[in-house]
C-alpha cells in the first residue's frame, strides 16, 4: 500500500491482498529500476543527464521498503521465526537455535 507522497506502507502479512500488493510494488519498481538503467546508460553516452539525486534517493527507499516487505513475506513462511522490527517495518528473523 502507498500513501499520498507515493512511499510504500507495509502490509498485512496475511492473505492473498498482501501478496497481490506485494507483486505491484516489486511491478513497480521493477518498471522503475528499468528507466533508471536506461537513463544511465543515456547519460553515460551524453544523451541526457544524469538521474537526480533525489531520484535516486527515492527509488533506493522503496527498493529498501519492498526488500524488507519480501524477506518478511519469506521468513513468516518459516516454522521457529521470532518477530522483530527494522525502521517501524515489521520483520521475521528465523530462530537460528538461539535462545
Amino acid at each position: 500500500m502507498t500513501d499520498n507522497s507515493g512511499r510504500i506502507e507495509p502490509a498485512d502479512m496475511n492473505g492473498w491482498r498482501h501478496e497481490l500488493r506485494l507483486i505491484g510494488h516489486m511491478s513497480r519498481i521493477n518498471q522503475q529500476i528499468t528507466s533508471y538503467i536506461m537513463r544511465s546508460l543515456d547519460a553515460d553516452a551524453g544523451r541526457t543527464e544524469a538521474t537526480p539525486p533525489i531520484d535516486e534517493a527515492m527509488l533506493g527507499a522503496q527498493l529498501i521498503v519492498v526488500g524488507k516487505l519480501l524477506a518478511d513475506r519469506a521468513e513468516n513462511r518459516q516454522p521457529g521465526a521470532t518477530e522483530m522490527v527494522i525502521d517501524e517495518v515489521d520483520l521475521i528473523e528465523p530462530n537460528r537455535g538461539e535462545q
